[in-house]
């Protein structure tokens, strides 16, 4: 029993090496070449990095949780998204670092795998999974309505000047057909037996918008970019649009941003609020998916992460803050609030908007937001303006349509790479790892992952995963934090360097020992060798060179505090971080460097304080969100306090020669509290959902996974 508890202990802590090169395992145990695998081709610059960011970003953050948010923070939904922004902000940092020093395909999955281990990287994948496919759908959802209104207001439109008020006309006919369609292909109800007695609402229209998104990302990822880039610059120009609309005719007034508070519901509702909109901030993380097909990624990630968060932080703001100043909150609606705001304002006045709201119809459909009863307000100063405000309603249902065609392609675009690297791993089935060699892009997975995210966007609703999908976004985000302080307060993964053998003393004889014996053995590095050694006891120079032949020819693993650990070669620029060891030749070693007082000072310490952190600072918010005791609240972050300064007095390495992520561990700890704030202001059923999201990912790994792993796979060969 306890062999096989240790076994899998080794198992799911087993990390992946810290290498700029993701290698893969046969089921024979060997590396396969390049050729035979296949590749992502660089093709990606800068722009297209924040131009992606952006356009899976500035989505149904704007278009349809703004309406949704406002109903919790008020006014304050700007503030929600400031927040966010701000953590994000903490955090992109801590994924440029990451993706600079790990510039492959997998995003957080494999930041996390390789600072934490193979169980913690594949629930931040299934996380990311849920993230991506959850966003993708909600977006394609929200892209529906947009799409049926605009169409439904055109139909209506043409029937008002072409049936000449005959009911019988033929183009009457015509029109009420395609307009049950279009009200069909939103709204399709189930049978009841599917749903109790109430039937259930499905979205055909929203699948429809996923399946044209996958045909084009299987043309590769340039031709995606190209595509990205002209609906990206679309999107902000109609967004601009707006801004530049409300502010200049008047309709972003102070009544309806202060009264009767700014904040109504206090800093609680910005933090509930915070928290529903969190997901659309998932932007960066998609860029950091897409590290293995940038050209010069050391450089330019960092950039495209950073620059894309912030240039979507600022458009967030601005356009809710604009939106919400526009219209009252009770008119804004769940699904078009950016439309409604424009129109609205071209059709009432002010006055006009709140007796709208004391005299709501029969059918609950505001006078206001109508376009066949909308005609210019007598306190209209301009019909320019009315003209203004009522075409440019109509603009922006096409400009929203193209922007959240962007949002759900870049989703789409994001979550493959991640399966990608996940089947790389041996995690998951074999056909997500598959390239196409004429696209570079990894056709099947796509494929696979645009039927499975049309399956989800056809049946599933935005608001009801909204809390569950941030919630998820949150502890992934948390992990990259805890990951970066992780990586420079222990040693990094090392490998031995291929060249050797060259250097390996021919008589093996002396000090030569088994394989169980060195697994038995805390492992430090030695520079001139190019292995992982002992440092609890003494070892020659030529130990270390005839036992790190018979090493490499037995196993290609060594043992590492995360569990077994598969050694690949060394990126030059991590070298410099390592601990420099001369060895005497009386058998001594001469230890210097950061690498041995991480090793030896540090041990397992920031695995567990920033668990422990972590934990604290979600208890703390959820004690000021639901107004616990004080004394209660006062211990918690009193162990928070404590818990935070051991964290900062453990022994900290250098950091690499790559972008660095500046003032660890401060900068990630701030991530990981604001990240925690709004993770402790989620309620209950959202945890219990997520719980049982996680519980399905473990019974996965554990039935397959931990099975297959490619790291498992070289230790059997061993």
């Amino acid at each position: 029993m306890t062999t096989t508890l240790e076994s899998i202990s080794d198992a799911i802590t087993r990390r992946k090496p810290l290498s700029r090169h993701n290698s893969t395992v046969n089921d024979d145990g060997n590396e396969k070449d390049d050729d035979q695998h296949g590749s992502l081709k660089r093709t990606l610059g800068v722009t297209d990095l924040i131009l992606y960011g952006i356009g899976c970003s500035v989505g149904a953050g704007i278009y349809s949780l703004v309406g949704i948010g406002a109903r919790t923070a008020g006014p304050a939904i700007s503030m929600s998204f400031a927040v966010c922004g701000i953590a994000c902000c903490f955090t992109s940092l801590a994924y440029a670092e990451f993706a600079a020093r790990v510039p492959m395909a997998g995003s957080a999955y494999t930041f996390t795998y390789v600072s934490f281990g193979e169980l913690a990287g594949w629930l931040v994948g299934w996380n990311l999974t849920l993230g991506y496919a959850v966003s993708a759908g909600a977006v394609s959802r929200s892209w529906a309505v947009y799409t049926s209104n605009f169409f439904h207001g055109w139909l209506q439109h043409l029937n008002g000047s072409d049936s000449g008020g005959s009911e019988d006309s033929a183009t009457t006919r015509i029109v009420a057909t395609f307009d049950n369609i279009l009200i069909w292909s939103v709204n399709a109800k189930l049978p009841t037996m599917f749903n109790g007695q109430q039937p259930y609402e499905c979205c055909p229209l929203a699948a429809v918008v996923i399946l044209l998104c996958t045909s084009i990302l299987v043309t590769g990822a340039k031709e995606s970019a190209r595509f990205n880039t002209a609906m990206t610059i679309l999107n902000l120009a109609v967004l601009g649009f707006v801004v530049v609309a409300g502010w200049t005719t008047g309709s972003v007034r102070h009544n309806n941003l202060f009264t009767p508070s700014f904040f109504p519901e206090g800093l609680d509702g910005v933090a509930r609020a915070a928290g529903l909109v969190f997901f659309s901030y998932l932007g960066f993380d998609m860029v950091s998916c897409l590290s293995e097909e940038v050209i010069d990624p050391e450089r330019n990630m960092p950039i495209g992460i950073v620059g894309s968060l912030v240039a979507s932080t600022f458009v967030y703001f601005t356009v809710s803050l604009t939106v919400v100043g526009m219209l009252p909150i009770k008119l804004l609606g769940d699904d078009i609030p950016v439309v409604n705001a424009l129109l609205a304002n071209a059709c009432c006045t002010y006055e006009e908007q709140l007796e709208d709201i004391d005299n709501l119809d029969s059918d609950h459909q505001y006078q206001c937001l109508s376009y066949s009863s909308c005609e210019p307000p007598l306190g209209n100063n301009s019909s320019f303006t009315f003209s203004l405000l009522l075409v440019g309603s109509r603009v922006v249902s096409i400009g929203a349509i193209f922007g959240l065609t962007t949002a759900t392609f870049a989703c789409l675009m994001g979550q493959p790479r991640i399966f990608f690297s996940m089947a790389q791993d041996g995690l998951l089935f074999k056909i997500y790892g598959r390239i196409n060699p004429k696209t570079g892009v990894p056709t099947a997975g796509t494929v696979l992952t645009g039927i499975m995210t049309a399956f989800v966007a056809c049946f599933i609703d935005l608001e009801s995963l909204a809390n569950t999908i941030s919630l998820g976004t949150l502890q992934v985000f948390s992990f990259v934090n805890a990951g970066v302080i992780v990586l420079r307060m222990t040693p990094p993964l090392t490998s031995i360097a291929t060249e050797m053998e060259d250097n390996v003393d021919g008589d093996r004889g002396v000090n030569e020992k088994s394989y169980e014996e060195v697994k038995a053995e805390p492992n430090i590095f030695d520079e001139q060798s190019g292995l992982l050694i002992s440092s609890g006891k003494r070892r020659s120079s030529r130990y270390s060179a005839t036992d790190a032949k018979s090493t490499r020819r037995h196993s290609h693993m060594l043992p590492d505090d995360g569990g077994f650990v598969l050694v690949e070669r060394a990126s030059r620029e991590f070298r410099s971080s390592y601990l420099s060891t001369v060895v005497n030749g009386d058998g001594s070693t001469a230890k210097s460097g950061s690498h041995i007082r991480l090793l030896e000072q540090n041990g397992n310490k920031p695995y567990w304080l920033t668990l422990v952190i972590t934990i604290l600072a979600v208890l703390s918010s959820m004690g000021f969100s639901r107004r616990w005791p004080i004394w209660i609240w006062i211990t918690t972050l009193g162990f928070l306090f404590v818990s935070i300064i051991a964290l900062s007095r453990l022994s900290k390495g250098s950091p690499p020669d790559t972008f660095s992520c500046p003032w660890v561990p401060a900068v990630p700890l701030l991530g990981i509290l604001c990240n925690s704030f709004m993770m402790g202001s989620m309620p209950l059923s959202t945890w219990s959902a997520i719980s049982a999201w996680l519980l399905v990912g473990v019974c996965f790994y554990f039935s397959y996974g931990i099975h297959n792993s490619a790291l498992r796979k070289t230790t059997i060969m061993s």
